[in-house]
């Protein structure tokens, strides 16, 4: 899930004016409930797509068939929801619990309005999930909405090239360029630019598998400004300089890429499992098992890639008892499952992905699932959205022909005085 970056000082300042100005937000409910009637509880989501708003009805139904206790959806746009969280918050109006995308959590951990999510929830879920919804080593978040990044590729262009799956990066990279043909508009490999979240997602998997760190192990310190961190974004900004990545690719974002890769115009995308619900419309000429396949990333220094999840929360002036009551029941399997099918997320829960719609799916069984095994969350702490803005802003300098030591060095002096403020 991607969305709108929002500093602390900005969480802070949104939250603040609106309790000072006594706004009151133009959404159902209030006082914790945020539901439509005074017994219930509100569930903030974020997202509104159909399948999202089926699935939550669903459970939420269920849970109040079952335990007598009412969660009442309310669905907000991506665009529009770390905003109006905050101000509920800042408010002190929050809801009883929320789902909204994993790297927020820190934020409202920091300002102390959530309660512990119970240990029960979560057990048998992967754990690279789990740690995503751990701050300070205190388990705030369940996690939901998993999923990994792997390696798509066209078939038929590395067939053409004589060549096999790649076994190593050098082999992946080597790959892409003879791949490349850009008098027939297919352009090697994909490559993010823009000032947007996705450029961070894409350079932190080159950052990992080139053995470098993005923060300390305590969160207080840049290290991505290492002898690693230099060669991974060399050789990110060499795809460009090398002239094997798409036309323009300082301005593309991932929807901008999978577009080009649905068109036939990339010979390989590093993305989610969304991008087979991508390919199966009329417009895509790249399709899974005919001309495309997917394949877990393959190993530089280290193997490593981005494992996201989004994540369902407790606030503390809420109703955290019947939060967490609601939260274990929705971490059933089936309702994990039913999840996984609607979104086309992978089951955050190990025991889902044993069921024959993933087992026996390559798809997930090959690709996706065993990424887990490698894949990294991103650094839970206070101020990432800032170290990430850092982090964007050195990958463009590059791109535009600044030094990657110059660049990763003035990003790690701004990360630095991020977290010190943090």
């Amino acid at each position: 899930m991607a969305g709108s970056r929002l500093s602390r000082r900005d969480f802070l300042k949104v939250g603040g004016g609106a309790l000072a100005g006594g706004y009151v937000l133009g959404m159902a409910g209030c006082g914790g409930g945020g539901g439509g009637g005074s017994d219930s509880l509100g569930l903030f989501i974020t997202g509104s797509d159909d399948a999202r708003k089926s699935y939550f009805a669903d459970l939420t139904a269920a849970f109040q068939e079952e335990s007598g206790r009412q969660f009442e959806p309310e669905y907000v746009g991506i665009e529009q929801s770390q905003q109006e969280l905050t101000t509920r918050v800042g408010g002190g109006d929050p809801p009883a619990t929320a789902y909204y995308p994993g790297r927020w959590l820190p934020d409202f951990a920091d300002l102390g309005a959530l309660a512990s999510v119970d240990s029960a929830a979560v057990e048998g879920f992967a754990a690279s999930a789990v740690e995503g919804g751990m701050v300070d080593g205190e388990l705030y978040g369940m996690p939901w909405g998993f999923s990994t990044r792997a390696l798509f590729y066209r078939t038929d262009l590395l067939e053409r090239a004589g060549l096999e799956p790649p076994r190593s990066w050098d082999e992946m990279l080597a790959a892409a360029q003879k791949m490349h043909d850009p008098d027939n508009d297919v352009y090697g490999f994909a490559i993010a630019g823009l000032d947007h979240t996705s450029t961070a997602v894409q350079f932190l998997i080159w950052l990992w598998s080139a053995g470098a760190e993005v923060l300390s192990e305590d969160g207080t310190e840049a290290l991505f400004n290492s002898d690693a961190g230099v060669e991974a974004l060399t050789r990110y900004a060499s795809v460009v300089k090398d002239g094997y990545a798409e036309p323009g690719a300082i301005t593309n974002d991932e929807p901008a890429l999978h577009s080009l890769f649905r068109q036939g115009q990339l010979g390989m995308i590093i993305t989610g499992p969304w991008m087979r619900a991508l390919m199966e419309t009329e417009e895509s000429t790249v399709q899974m098992g005919q001309n495309a396949a997917v394949m877990p990333l393959p190993p530089w220094e280290t193997r490593a890639t981005l494992a996201t999840t989004d994540t369902l929360s407790i606030f503390t002036e809420g109703d955290p008892e019947a939060a967490n009551e609601f939260l274990q029941f929705a971490a059933q399997d089936d309702w994990v499952f039913d999840y996984s099918i609607a979104t086309q997320l992978q089951p955050v829960k190990e025991s889902v992905t044993e069921r024959p719609e993933f087992a026996d799916d390559p798809y997930w069984s090959e690709a996706f699932i065993p990424s887990g095994e490698f894949g990294r969350p991103y650094p839970n702490v206070v101020g990432w959205t800032d170290v990430e803005d850092a982090l964007i802003a050195a990958v463009q300098q590059t791109l535009q022909d600044e030094d990657p030591k110059t660049a990763l060095d003035d990003a790690a002096e701004k990360a630095n005085a991020a977290l010190d403020r943090a």
